[in-house]
């Protein structure tokens, strides 16, 4: 079975190969002498270290930048006993499994292999792509990418344990049902309208969000998720990418770099699936992420005033990226990496507007001496 160019592994153009990328492996496998603890869920550094080797074609960015974290942070103390876990069931949305659940999935990826676990994991419970703000998802790709397995362990952990369940409700759906992601969002945002948003965590926003009565049957619906033609469903999820970038660009916030980052995510989380396997997965996966992108988009932050960059064009991208590979935060990096990768699949010039952005804003603090 052929793959839907987007879900080729060859979609990720001139990203550097990460899976013989012998620095960044020395530097995963050293993560508790950055204060990191085994037992640790919620961290962006090993992303941000994956994010840093796709873009920094010199290796040197990815050196420094790690050193200055070595030296700023506290080695983390010894991992202590774990739990057994019998069945990883009983650990979905317990984040305080994290740390058996973590071992556990290590241990049967070393016997059984990383692709069988994986499939298991995702065949067996429903997908929850915005658990602990998309960074489960997010983690797990950065993982797949790397061909690391203590990460590709972590970040299946991470998704399982952050996955939560929106309000049960006996409504059937009852949203409009729309041909295009655009349209439909255009109209969520008419009809419902912006929802409280708890600036501290995306997490807590989507929770509530997805716990008011009736809100999930009212949201939009796409004709396209009907079916379960991949090709079908490939637009889909390159419409729903436009759409993210798009609402970036133009109003900025976290929640929105996140559907950036998260949808990067999971088209490459598909890319690492089998053909067959993932013509199984997908409809249900997809569906699961459209659900996430609606109560993200009614969550999301207030609009900011975006910096104004110069148009690049993608020809550019060798500078775009010597210039990428000096930015320090960790979400910065993640959606430098992201724009990369998805520009690389899609072409599309919004992802370079984006980068742009991005280090027009790292111009900008450094003249405030920020």
């Amino acid at each position: 079975m052929s793959s839907h160019p987007i879900f080729s592994l060859q979609a990720q153009g001139q990203l550097r190969p990460l899976a013989q990328h012998a620095a960044l492996h020395a530097l995963l496998d050293d993560l508790p002498a950055y204060g990191l603890a085994r037992a640790q869920i919620n961290t962006h550094l090993p992303m941000a270290m994956g994010a840093l080797a796709a873009i920094d074609a010199s290796g040197d960015a990815l050196a420094a930048w790690a050193a200055a974290r070595r030296r700023a942070t506290p080695a983390a103390e010894a991992l202590s006993a774990l739990p057994d876990m019998p069945d990883w069931r009983n650990a979905i949305g317990q984040q305080s499994a994290f740390p058996g659940l973590r071992e556990y999935f290590l241990a049967q990826m070393r016997a059984h292999g990383v692709r069988n676990i994986l499939l298991e994991v995702l065949h067996g419970m429903p997908f929850c792509p915005s658990g602990a703000a998309f960074h489960g998802l997010i983690r797990l790709a950065h993982g797949l990418d790397a061909q690391h397995l203590d990460e590709c362990a972590a970040g299946l952990a991470w998704l399982v344990c952050a996955a939560w369940t929106p309000a049960a409700t006996d409504e059937a759906p009852s949203g409009a049902l729309f041909d295009d992601p655009a349209s439909a969002l255009a109209w969520l945002e008419a009809e419902i309208g912006a929802l409280p948003c708890d600036p501290s965590s995306i997490t807590r926003s989507l929770h509530a969000a997805g716990a008011r009565p009736g809100l999930l049957a009212r949201l939009p619906r796409l004709r396209s998720l009907q079916s379960d033609d991949e090709a079908v469903l490939a637009a889909t999820l390159a419409a729903i990418a436009q759409c993210a970038i798009r609402a970036w660009l133009h109003a900025g916030g976290l929640t929105r770099l996140h559907l950036v980052t998260g949808g990067s995510a999971l088209r490459r989380l598909l890319c690492h699936l089998p053909a067959a396997e993932r013509k199984a997965l997908l409809p249900a996966m997809l569906q699961a992420f459209w659900q996430a992108v609606c109560l993200a988009w009614l969550v999301a932050e207030p609009a900011q005033a975006m910096p104004q960059a110069q148009a690049l064009a993608p020809a550019d991208w060798p500078d775009i990226l010597r210039a990428a590979a000096r930015l320090q935060d960790v979400h910065d990096l993640k959606l430098a990496h992201a724009c990369y990768a998805e520009a690389q699949a899609y072409g599309w010039p919004e992802y370079a507007q984006a980068l742009a952005v991005l280090l027009q804003a790292m111009r900008i603090k450094t003249d405030a001496g920020g």
